[in-house]
Order: structure tokens, then C-alpha cells, then sequence
């Protein structure tokens, strides 16, 4: 990761003009972090008393790289039916897929004094659609968040209404110990959602249960958004987090009815569906 801008380290005392030493190297046991989960107080945890095993294990695992990332792992499914009735149905699919998460740095301070000092930043906590919007508009796929919960990493993460809501200015108050320099990072949670449609017919002879795909190639159709989420969690470190490694997540298990495979081309759907999915700008 590149060096965090200058006016993002924040200077204890104003004479000085000394900054923080970017190439110390400093012995892990000796590393002093800070984890915080919603509005817990600081507590700092030494390397040596995280290693014998006096704290979680998450703690340890996941602050060593700044992003833990996840192979597009779905962990929600959601299923809506358009319409149903004796001859045919509509059943739009979300899949919200856990892309993994990242340590986003959000201010440094060094504090040259001889007291430890305590320290206010202003951040953004909440939920974004980074892409997408129109799959929100249309569809509300956000709405899966409210109250999630992810496994991943031996750990499991439930989102509050805090995090699920739309973004929102907090503080986030930090304490810097004597002649000590501490980076703040935000935990920020990265999902994709997809929302996809299958059709039942029944009075069609074959394949009569099958997905909605594209006129030319027979790939699915859908529609996508890129959520990411602004957590309660919080690491103050004495160190810059740097790096990615992959962790793994719980799949979601399958919704009745199973997924039907079978594709059908957007032409060769129903008049009832197209005039449905037309309505969301869906021509296949």
C-alpha cells in the first residue's frame, strides 16, 4: 500500500516538523494493537499475549494484511416472485456474493509529547452502492443487508442497522501514547449482487423450468450492483497494514425450487414475461 498522505499524519505538537520514521522495523511482539468493535473502549493487545492465545483468534488473523479478499462466495439468496398464476410464473433471484474485506486507512497521529493524548476523527460509516444504482432503483437489492450474517474465517460477522443504513457521519475518538504514532483503519466489507430470473411453463413439453438468458449467447441475464459497507469495526495500529491474502466464507445454502440449469433465449420466453422484464429496461 502507498504511504498515507501527509496531511493525513496529524503532528502532536505543531513545532515539531520531524515525521514519523517509515522504515523502523519493529518486532512483532512488541507490536501494540488496538481492536474495536462498535463502541468498545480501546484496549491494547501486546504480539506476545495475542500469540499465547489470551485473545480470539480473528484479532490476530485479520490484522496482518489490509485486504482479505473472497472468491465471489455466495452467502445470501433471495428469492421474489414476479407473478404466478395457472399457466405460467416469474421468480426473480438475488444472489449476494462476499467478495472479502479491506482495512481502509483513515488518519494518522503522531504525538511527540511526553503524555498519551486522545484524538477525534470525523468518517463515514454506513452502506454505498459503488455500482449499480439502477439495479437498486429497480430491484432494492440493498435490502438483503438488513441483519446479514457471514461466515467467514472460522468467524461470523452480523451486520447491525448502523452498517445496513445509508451512510452516515460519525466520530471515532483515539488514544496516542506518549512519543508513539497510531494509524486508524476501517473495516470495509465488499459485496456483488446479482438478480437473475427463471421461468416456469408448464404446458410446455420441454424444458419448461428454466433461467432467463440472452438473445445471442444464452448467458444469463442480469443485473448487478457493488455494495460495500462502512463497518463498526476499527484497528488502531502502531504499524501500516499492507498486502491481500485469501480467507475463505460458508456458502449459502440452496432455495427451493432448485435452480432449474436449463436456459432459455429472452425470444423464446413468454409475451407476459418479456413485457415484465421490458419494464425494468430488460431486453435480453
Amino acid at each position: 500500500m502507498a504511504d498515507p498522505p501527509i496531511d493525513r499524519l496529524q503532528h502532536a505538537d505543531p513545532s515539531s516538523t520531524h515525521p514519523a520514521d517509515d522504515d523502523e522495523i519493529v518486532d512483532e511482539a512488541d507490536v501494540q494493537v488496538a481492536y474495536v468493535t462498535g463502541d468498545s473502549e480501546l484496549t491494547y493487545i501486546s504480539g506476545k499475549t495475542r500469540a499465547a492465545g489470551k485473545v480470539p483468534v480473528s484479532v490476530d488473523d485479520f490484522v496482518d494484511f489490509q485486504n482479505y479478499l473472497v472468491n465471489d462466495t455466495i452467502v445470501h439468496r433471495d428469492q421474489y416472485p414476479v407473478y404466478s398464476d395457472k399457466n405460467e410464473n416469474l421468480i426473480r433471484r438475488l444472489d449476494t456474493k462476499f467478495q472479502g474485506f479491506e482495512w481502509v486507512f483513515e488518519f494518522g497521529w503522531i504525538n511527540e509529547t511526553s503524555t498519551a493524548n486522545t484524538y477525534t476523527h470525523t468518517h463515514v460509516r454506513g452502506l454505498t452502492i459503488q455500482k449499480g444504482q439502477e439495479t437498486e432503483h429497480n430491484f432494492s437489492v440493498s435490502a438483503a443487508f438488513k441483519g446479514l450474517g457471514v461466515n467467514f474465517g472460522g468467524t461470523r460477522k452480523t451486520f447491525t442497522s448502523e452498517e445496513t443504513s445509508t451512510t452516515t457521519t460519525v466520530e471515532r475518538h483515539v488514544v496516542v501514547e506518549a512519543k508513539a504514532t497510531t494509524y486508524l483503519y476501517q473495516k470495509h466489507y465488499n459485496f456483488l449482487q446479482e438478480v437473475w430470473f427463471w421461468q416456469k411453463v408448464p404446458s410446455w413439453e420441454n424444458h419448461n423450468h428454466f433461467r432467463i438468458g440472452a438473445d445471442v449467447t444464452y448467458n444469463i441475464v442480469k443485473r448487478t450492483a457493488v455494495v460495500s459497507i462502512a463497518s463498526n469495526e476499527y484497528a488502531t495500529l502502531n504499524r501500516r497494514l499492507s498486502g491481500s491474502t485469501y480467507i475463505s466464507a460458508i456458502a449459502a445454502p440452496p432455495i427451493s425450487p432448485a435452480d432449474p440449469g436449463t436456459v432459455r433465449q429472452f425470444t423464446n420466453i413468454t409475451k407476459k414475461a418479456k413485457n415484465h422484464l421490458k419494464n425494468w429496461g430488460i431486453y435480453g
